[in-house]
């Protein structure tokens, strides 16, 4: 059990290693720009306004404690024999780590979308996406793609 969580915490530091590398990663398609900043993220998206027709940008701050617990959850409930898991299954695993006092179906509802979904699920997903260790499309169900494991360095 020691070493699992020891390797689990190695992992996590190789994955913010990994993600301070990479400053700024932007997306032409969608126009979307990843920035990391010291302990967050920055999740810039371009929008257009229906009415004016008039272009926008919407900023959201993502700590990097987000991104790793859901990538920390998501390494849990996937391997390679089984790479795919669901919406159901990482918010209930977020539940429990947060140890929210809400229940699965409330937890994207009302008042809690803002709260709880948007900033422990959907950015932290999106951001990983982006980065290309997952695959989410918006639907519930999300893929690894990354497996490797981390190689021992001598100090």
């Amino acid at each position: 059990m020691v070493n699992v969580k020891r390797n689990l915490i190695e992992e996590n530091a190789l994955l913010r290693k990994t993600l301070e590398d990479i400053i700024i990663i932007k997306q032409k398609k969608d126009d979307t720009v990843l920035k990391m900043c010291e302990e967050e993220w920055q999740y810039l998206k371009r929008r257009v306004s229906k009415n004016t027709h008039k272009k926008y940008s919407v900023i959201k701050n993502i700590p990097c404690k987000n991104v790793d617990n859901v990538w920390a959850i998501l390494k849990n409930l996937t391997d390679i024999s089984n790479p795919t898991t669901t919406y159901r299954e990482v918010v209930s695993a977020l539940i429990v780590k947060y140890k929210l006092k809400v229940k699965i179906d409330a937890f994207n509802g009302g008042r809690n979308r803002q709260k709880f979904l948007f900033p422990m699920y959907y950015y932290p997903l999106k951001i990983l996406h982006k980065l290309g260790y997952i695959y989410y499309s918006g639907s519930s169900i999300i893929v690894r793609l990354k497996f490797s494991r981390i190689k021992k360095v001598r100090i």
